[in-house]
C-alpha cells in the first residue's frame, strides 16, 4: 500500500507541478543558434519598458509576421511547414533553427530585439539567417546530426542574397533606413532603384547583425564596418560563427551580388544561385574569411580548369561566362569547344538554356534538363551560335546556357558547368539621401 501512494503521489506532481515555458531551442541536440552562447540576458521588465534601448514588441511581431508570410508557403512548397516562434518573453539574446520531422522551426527571442544593436533591418536579417539554415544549400555543416542545415557563413549569404530581397519587396520600404554611403556601393552593381534600397537596407541588416555579434564577442577593437574588410584566408570552409567583421562582409557581399533571388539555392552544389569565380563574377562572392571553395567537379568556385571528369568546357557568351544585357535585340553569341571529345565517338554539340531564373534540375549530367525548352544541336566541336534574346527566349529573366558533346545517336560525356545570361530590362538610379 506504501508503494502504491507513493507512486500516485509522484504522478500527482507530474501533473500538478507547473512546466517551464516550452522552448524547442532547449530541447533537441539538432539545433543551430545565430551566435554562440552568452551570459547575457534582457528580460521584460515588470512597467513593460526596456533596459537596454531595442525593438517594442509591435515591431518584434510585424517584422517577423512579414518574413513568415513570404517564407510559409515556399517552405511548404517543399513539403515541410514552417514554425515561427515568437518568444517575445524570452531574455537570451540568441534566436535558433532546428528540425523535427517535416516541421523546420525558427525561434526568435525577445532578448535579442531588445538589444541596443538591434535595428528593424538587423531583425529582418536574423530571421532571415534562421530562414537561412534551412534553405541556404551548400556548403552544409558536416556533423551528422546538423547535416540538414547550412552553415553560418553561408546562412549569412543567403539572407541577404535570397531572403531579405523577397520580404523587402512585400513591405513598406519608407520604413528601413538608408545610408548614401552604402548606396553608392550598391549602385555599381545595381541600377534599378528598387534594388538598389534593397540592396543597401541589407547591407545595413547585416550590419546590425554584425556589429550585435562584435557587442557579445565583448567589442573592444573598432565595430564592424564595410570599409574595414577581413582578410584573414582560411585554408577550409569555417563552419561555426565567424567574427563581426567577416559577417558584415558576407551579407555586403550577398547583397551586392546580381543572381536573381528566384534562382534556389542547392544543397549539393555551392555555386548554384550564387555569384562564383566559376562563372565570371568578381563582385558579390562570399568571403575568403570563413569559405573555402572545394575543387571538384560538382560545384568548385575555382576556374572551369577544375571541373570533373568527362564534364564538357563551359561555353561562353559573347566571350564571357557571365553577360548582362537588357536590349532584347541585342546579339549574343555562345562560344563552344568540345573538341576534347572526338575520340570518345563526339560528332557535334547540344546546346540548352534554362527556363526563365531557374537553374537547371540535373548539374553536370548526361540527359537533357526535362523542364528547360528543347535546345538546339550542332554538327560542330568547335564554333559559335548567335541568336537574339527577344526572339529566342520566352521573357526577361536569368538564364543558364551549357552544353554537351554528342555523338549521332546519343550524348557523350557530361553537360558543362553552364554561363549565365542576364536579360532584364533597368532603370536609371538617381539616387537617395539619408
Amino acid at each position: 500500500m506504501k508503494v502504491k501512494i507513493n507512486l500516485y503521489f509522484i504522478f500527482l506532481l507530474v501533473i500538478l507541478l507547473p512546466l517551464p515555458p516550452a522552448s524547442f531551442a532547449l530541447a533537441n541536440s539538432n539545433t543551430i543558434q545565430c551566435f554562440p552562447k552568452t551570459d547575457q540576458r534582457i528580460p521584460v521588465t515588470a512597467n513593460g519598458s526596456f533596459p537596454i534601448t531595442g525593438l517594442n514588441q509591435a515591431q518584434f511581431n510585424k517584422i517577423l509576421d512579414n518574413v513568415e508570410r513570404v517564407y510559409a508557403p515556399i517552405i511548404a512548397a517543399k513539403g515541410a511547414r514552417l514554425q515561427l516562434i515568437k518568444n517575445w518573453q524570452g531574455s537570451e539574446v540568441n534566436a535558433y533553427a532546428s528540425r523535427q520531422g517535416n516541421i523546420w522551426r525558427v525561434e526568435m527571442l525577445g532578448g535579442l530585439a531588445r538589444h541596443r544593436e538591434v535595428t528593424v533591418e538587423g531583425l529582418y536579417a536574423v530571421a532571415c539567417h534562421e530562414i537561412g539554415h534551412h534553405l541556404g544549400g551548400a556548403p552544409l555543416y558536416s556533423e551528422s546530426e546538423n547535416s540538414w542545415a547550412s552553415t553560418e557563413g553561408q546562412s549569412d549569404y543567403f539572407a541577404t542574397l535570397k531572403c531579405l530581397r523577397k520580404v523587402f519587396r512585400t513591405v513598406d520600404m519608407s520604413e528601413l533606413a538608408i545610408d548614401p554611403r552604402v548606396g553608392e556601393e550598391c549602385a555599381r552593381s545595381f541600377t534599378d532603384e528598387t534594388d538598389i534600397r534593397i540592396c543597401v537596407a541589407s547591407t545595413l541588416g547585416a550590419q546590425s547583425l554584425a556589429r550585435l555579434m562584435h557587442s557579445l564577442a565583448g567589442g573592444g577593437a573598432a565595430a564592424p564596418n564595410i570599409s574595414t574588410p577581413d582578410t584573414r584566408v582560411v585554408s577550409r570552409t569555417f563552419e561555426s560563427h565567424p567574427a563581426g567583421q567577416c559577417r558584415l562582409d558576407t551579407g555586403f557581399q550577398g547583397a551586392l551580388c546580381t543572381v536573381n533571388d528566384s534562382i534556389e539555392m542547392d544543397a549539393n552544389n555551392p555555386n548554384t544561385g550564387t555569384c562564383n569565380r566559376r562563372e565570371g563574377f568578381s563582385s558579390g562572392l562570399r568571403p575568403s574569411c570563413w569559405f573555402k571553395p572545394a575543387i571538384d567537379g560538382g560545384g568548385s568556385d575555382d576556374d572551369d580548369d577544375s571541373r570533373g571528369e568527362g564534364i564538357a568546357k563551359a561555353p561562353l557568351l559573347n566571350r564571357k561566362r557571365t553577360l548582362p544585357i537588357n536590349n532584347p535585340w541585342q546579339a549574343v553569341t555562345v562560344r563552344f569547344d568540345v573538341s576534347e571529345f572526338k575520340d570518345a565517338g563526339a560528332v557535334g554539340v547540344y546546346i540548352e538554356a534554362s527556363r526563365p531564373n531557374r537553374s537547371f534540375s540535373n548539374p553536370n549530367g548526361t540527359a537533357r534538363d526535362p523542364a528547360a525548352p528543347k535546345g538546339v544541336s550542332l554538327r560542330a566541336l568547335r564554333g559559335e551560335y548567335t541568336f537574339l534574346p527577344g526572339r529566342q527566349l520566352p521573357s526577361w529573366g536569368v538564364y543558364q546556357i551549357r552544353v554537351i558533346p554528342i555523338s549521332w545517336q546519343r550524348t557523350v560525356g557530361r553537360f558543362s558547368n553552364p554561363a549565365s545570361l542576364f536579360f532584364q530590362r533597368t532603370l536609371r538610379y538617381r539616387g537617395r539621401k539619408r
